[in-house]
């Protein structure tokens, strides 16, 4: 992280959606990616098995007293050196424009440290589904045709789905994303197009010389 100047990257988020913050925001943005390189996958294994390092969050930058006694009275004695539920909580308080700064400054700086040098890049989409009651999510009315034992015919049954939808464009050799897109998950591919490859050639800094995309773009 030190290496690709990924600090420099979050020094520069400023926390818009934060009314007051007890602890250094590039400290918890670190945390938190900490936490994604040690692929941990559960916010309750958090004060196990990156909590209980002290040489690790000494690198992070707590001090010995903060870990030792946390950065605040919320969950005192249960989670120090911060309550895990800080870290759950942070990446719903960034917002987009906060997010895809940190997105697009580290690849930046991954394309100009030369871990990025593929010539053939990769564009796909994602469902992300949710239920309908899930904010700001999209609609997509999906036909399905069937067999009908019963009526002896071929029958369409009508479903509708909720949710948004992912575009990435990806190295085919170092599978790093170079850009990616957010939408409701309605959204035909098409739309992804055009906008995430002006990001990825922004990102990497050159013209992308072959991309591959299925048919549904």
């Amino acid at each position: 992280m030190g290496e690709i100047g990924f600090h420099d990257v979050l020094e520069e988020v400023n926390g818009e959606g934060y009314q007051r913050i007890m602890v250094a925001l590039v400290r918890l943005l670190t945390t938190y990616s900490v936490k994604v390189l040690l692929g941990i996958a559960h916010l309750r294994q958090v004060p196990v098995l990156l909590f209980k390092d002290v040489g690790l969050l000494k690198r992070i930058g707590f001090t010995a007293t903060q870990i030792r006694e946390g950065v605040c009275n919320r969950g005192r004695g249960k989670s120090r050196p911060i309550p895990r539920k800080i870290l759950g909580e942070l990446l719903c308080r960034l917002t987009e424009g906060e997010v895809f700064g940190i997105f697009d400054g580290a690849i930046r700086n991954l394309s100009k440290k030369k871990y990025i040098r593929d010539d053939t890049f990769i564009l796909d989409t994602s469902p992300l589904k949710t239920t309908k009651l899930y904010e700001n999510c999209g609609m997509k009315k999906v036909v399905e045709r069937k067999w009908d034992r019963a009526k002896k015919k071929v029958v369409e049954i009508v479903d509708y789905i909720y949710g948004f939808k992912i575009g990435m464009i990806q190295g085919a050799e170092s599978r790093i994303p170079v850009s990616c897109g957010f939408s409701q998950i309605q959204v035909h591919d098409n739309n992804f197009t055009e906008v995430l490859v002006k990001q990825a050639e922004s990102n990497i800094g050159r013209k992308i010389k072959l991309l591959l995309i299925d048919c549904g773009f």
